[in-house]
């Protein structure tokens, strides 16, 4: 396994080894296993996660084809020092089919502006993702999923995290993925579009989805389902979690549809 250090901000694509080391660059020279991080000299360490050193992505999405960690903690205390931004031009992240094993930490992904689904974050199926000690603000997509999209047969957990401020026709996390886990994590201040779909904080369609000492609050939906919307789902459970204070154009501030 090896490890890829990015030493540059800029949105560039002429490979590792040929002057500086963008995160484009990383992520096409990394294979199954391996590691990115952040050189501390370029990307500062400031304690606020929307004000972090930023790679501004002018190239469009990043596609991970490969089970690869991207790991934006400079200093090792377990917060956020890197955004990736879109300036709201483009998708941030597309991670392939079947591509397992991709873990995305310490991270905060913003102004991603997607005229499809999955605005931050495009979890295509049958991948596996892990999100850790991330946040997703204020990203923006025309279809579902304002921060993050998990496609059929696909797993997702995020810990530690917040999703906030995104705009979607529904779910700012959107999944019809088998199984999705949220667990130490605020869902708040998102909002769905669509008054015939849902879910302003989620939207789930036939899936598994486990909520644990998590915060979902302040979202609203012109549908239904102004925390969590779900159709179909097979088995939901929530643990020492809040689901309050979201509001709903149609049915159901806070929960709404067939998941419980």
């Amino acid at each position: 396994m090896a490890t890829f250090t990015v030493n540059t901000t800029v949105d560039e694509n002429d490979g590792v080894g040929v002057g500086d080391v963008s995160l484009r660059d990383a992520i096409a020279a990394a294979t199954a296993g391996d590691r990115i991080v952040f050189d501390a000299g370029v990307f500062t360490a400031d304690g606020d996660e929307l004000n972090n050193t930023a790679v501004d992505l002018t190239l469009g999405a990043l596609l991970l084809t490969q089970g690869i960690t991207i790991d934006g903690d400079v200093d090792g205390d377990g917060v956020a020092d890197v955004t990736i931004d879109g300036n709201g031009g483009s998708r941030l992240l597309d991670i392939s089919n079947n591509v397992m094993g991709v873990s995305l930490e310490s991270l905060t992904f913003a102004g991603a502006n997607a005229t499809g689904e999955g605005a931050a974050l495009r979890l295509r199926s049958g991948a596996e993702a892990t999100i850790l000690n991330s946040t997703f603000d204020g990203n923006i997509s025309a279809g579902r999923g304002g921060a993050i999209r998990a496609y059929s047969n696909s797993d997702l957990t995020i810990v530690n995290s917040a999703i906030t401020n995104n705009t979607s026709a529904a779910g700012a996390i959107a999944t019809t993925g088998y199984f999705t886990n949220i667990v130490n994590t605020t869902i708040a201040g998102n909002h769905a579009t669509s008054a015939t779909q849902g879910g302003g904080g989620i939207y789930a369609l036939t899936n598994n989805l486990r909520v644990l000492n998590s915060t979902i609050t302040g979202n609203r939906t012109e549908g239904d389902g102004g925390g969590i919307y779900g159709d179909g789902i097979l088995t939901l459970v929530v643990d020492n979690s809040i689901i309050a204070g979201n509001s709903a154009g149609g049915a159901g501030d806070d929960v709404a549809q067939s998941v419980i």
